[in-house]
């Protein structure tokens, strides 16, 4: 920039402890600093002030006020690089600079120099670009990285590669590679004494054993983690609290799972993290029978993946955009989509999304062509077996056994699987679900929610109930998710108070459930 432009770079900081309400005139300074052209502003502090409501509330008056804005945040593991956060910040803005051009400079003149560090620091970089392209050149640019060096810049820069790339085999649904990248880099931290990322590395177990079906083993870890890093904002941002989320919704929590997804979407605007929150917000949405709210959260969401390449993430967003468009009456969305994920994923090694992919052909094969579709979910389960993620494949189970209407006893036994794996992980509202259909087939019968438990006069169904009404929740949410009318909810619930001895509310304070 001149003179004249750094003048008016306006730098917003010290928003320490100060909550959003009564900030009129923080937004009312960076609204100023950015409104004379060209400008930059920074806006920085601790993570939970506030910040990206602020940037959010002024870009929306800027750009009211027609000028032109682009607002990134940097992640805490890019800033470190040199030159990493403007990288973050710039990366996937193509309708006004392209990132990989500058990338392929750094190439040419790294080949003309002999600098390990410069090269560290090039190969990390990229590999910031790479995570919206899921490009297979990542494991060559991990094996690149310097390790056998006493050099501490050397060593965080790779410590910076292994997080960034464990990360990105997650998002992608290379679980396996998620644990090797992830012990190397926990490995070079604690040798070497740059903790620094160790709150990133350790969240990556957390979240293979939520997706993994560990999920009672995923809650226990999460507090540990919580208390080994009481200053991590992880625990309640991007991919940690988007898990959490749908563990609330499938366990029948639907208010705590809204308040999870709507924080994490407010952390982490703008950011591709943010996916699997509006994924799981608008679901929640599709639960109530509401899809046009649901086609209201995504509809910022598909554009911001539109924007960033992030078709190679399995995020859910695809299938819920799907299958919210379907139930719109919009089929030529839904086509458009589809299509669009299989350009964005050509050529690419992201078996989650490819998985999404024979998912959502399900979706639009449902309707007239329903052997078609079983095929297409049950390719979609085997893929997901093969990732290693239960939930999604017991999801595509009961998809491709509610696909199989020419043949209820393939139905009846395909939902029957389904329950067993949702029961398994304490997944009420599926299973309920499930069971509702179930009742629905010609041939079968709901299967059982089993015996009462050795220690409680409760049956299975209302141990369930009481599970409910310790985490507050009302008839209706109840009734809605065990998917049984209102008068049965009020009706189970009488039935776990007075055997109980107790009320509503002393039950919600003590957790009767524990």
């Amino acid at each position: 920039m001149g003179d004249d432009s750094a003048r008016r770079l306006g730098r917003v900081a010290g928003l320490r402890g100060f909550a959003f309400v009564g900030r009129e005139r923080e937004r009312a300074g960076l609204v100023g600093a950015l409104s004379a052209r060209p400008a930059v502003a920074l806006v920085q502090g601790e993570a939970g002030v506030g910040k990206s409501r602020l940037v959010a509330e002024a870009v929306a008056v800027l750009r009211a006020q027609g000028v032109g804005v682009v607002a990134r945040s940097c992640h805490p593991l890019r800033e470190p690089l040199a030159f990493g956060p403007v990288i973050d910040a710039l990366n996937g803005v193509g309708e006004y600079l392209r990132p990989q051009a500058w990338m392929d400079r750094a190439l040419a003149i790294l080949d003309r120099i002999d600098d390990p560090e410069t090269a560290a620091v090039v190969h990390v970089n990229r590999l910031v670009m790479l995570p919206t392209c899921a490009d297979p050149a990542i494991p060559e640019l991990i094996a690149a990285l310097p390790r056998r060096t006493e050099n501490p810049r050397l060593l965080f820069t790779t410590m910076i590669g292994l997080s960034n790339a464990a990360e990105i085999a997650y998002c992608v649904g290379l679980d396996r590679r998620v644990i090797g990248w992830t012990e190397e880099a926990i490995a070079i931290g604690e040798r070497t004494e740059l903790t620094g990322l160790l709150m990133f590395c350790r969240s990556y177990p957390l979240l293979l054993d939520w997706a993994a079906g560990h999920w009672q083993d995923f809650e226990t870890a999460l507090a540990g983690y919580r208390a080994d890093f009481p200053e991590s904002p992880l625990a309640d941002a991007g991919l940690l609290a988007a898990a959490q989320g749908v563990v609330f919704a499938a366990r029948g929590h639907g208010a705590r799972a809204v308040d999870r997804f709507e924080r994490a979407l407010t952390e982490e605007a703008d950011s591709v993290l943010s996916l699997p929150s509006a994924a799981g917000l608008a679901r929640h949405h599709l639960g109530r029978g509401d899809p046009d709210s649901a086609w209201r959260v995504l509809t910022p969401a598909v554009r911001l993946m539109r924007r960033r390449g992030a078709w190679p993430f399995a995020f859910d967003l695809l299938p819920a955009a799907v299958e919210t468009a379907l139930q719109r009456f919009d089929r030529p969305t839904a086509t458009a989509l589809l299509k669009d994920h299989e350009a964005g994923i050509a050529g690419l090694e992201c078996p989650g999304a490819v998985a999404e992919h024979s998912f959502c052909r399900g979706l639009l094969l449902g309707a007239d062509q329903p052997a078609e579709a079983v095929a297409a979910f049950e390719l979609a389960r085997d893929q997901w077996h093969e990732i290693g993620r239960p939930y999604p494949a017991a999801l595509a189970t009961e998809r491709a056994a509610l696909a199989s209407r020419d043949d209820p006893a393939a139905g009846a036994a395909g939902l029957g699987a389904a329950i067993d794996v949702f029961d398994r992980l304490g997944a009420v509202t599926d299973g309920s679900r499930c069971r509702h259909h179930l009742r629905g087939l010609d041939h079968g019968r709901a299967a059982p929610l089993g015996p009462r438990t050795p220690d409680s006069d409760l049956s299975a169904r209302e141990r369930q109930v009481a599970d409910l009404l310790a985490e507050g929740a009302s008839n209706k949410e109840i009734a809605a998710a065990l998917y049984v009318s209102p008068r049965t909810a009020e009706h189970h619930v009488a039935a776990v108070l007075h055997k109980l001895g107790t009320t509503r509310q002393a039950l919600r304070r003590s957790d009767g459930r524990r």
